[in-house]
């Protein structure tokens, strides 16, 4: 019944969220915002809240969340790769590479981050769907060999080279 005691929980819970799962998001957020809880500087529940709001199909409050995480949040370009996606769900296929082009050049951490590579691997697949072959080809490069996805971004890339003409670079790769 203390207001205040209330008001202390929603902080530890938001400075927290890691330790949430994102189903719990649904029931902290009215809190939040009923408590005017200051989001500064909270990137996690920001990326949080906004995977959450992705679930459920309420995309405005997705890009409302990630557009206040800070570019040198640890989140952020799991953010930006979120934010390509919601593109795609709503249609914006040209918005959605645009995304990913900007967050692969701003992501200059080692090769065999995670997070980069299923972007390079998301963008080699929205430039297959727009039969931009070379440009799909280049990206499906991008990806680290020591990757779980790299086998997989192989067999893409050779269908890649094979729409674009190029059987015997296909025939190399596999």
């Amino acid at each position: 019944k203390d207001l205040v005691l209330q008001k202390l929980a929603t902080e530890s819970l938001v400075k927290n969220v890691t330790h949430l799962e994102t189903s719990d998001i649904g029931l902290i957020d009215p809190l939040v915002e009923k408590f005017d809880v200051d989001l500064t500087h909270q990137d996690h529940y920001l990326f949080k809240k906004a995977k959450y709001y992705s679930d459920i199909g309420q995309l405005g409050q997705v890009d409302a969340s990630l557009s206040l995480i800070s570019t040198e949040s640890e989140v952020y370009f799991e953010g930006q790769l979120l934010k390509s996606l919601l593109s795609y769900r709503q249609g914006d296929l040209d918005n959605a590479i645009a995304t990913l082009e900007l967050s692969l050049s701003m992501n200059q951490q080692d090769k065999l981050n995670k997070v980069k590579n299923l972007t390079a691997l998301t963008l080699a697949r929205l430039y297959f769907q727009k039969n931009d072959y070379k440009s799909a080809y280049k990206n499906y490069l991008k990806i680290d060999k020591s990757s779980s996805a790299w086998l997989q971004a192989m067999v893409e890339e050779a269908w890649t080279q094979i729409l674009d003409g190029d059987n015997d670079g296909a025939a190399g790769i596999m």
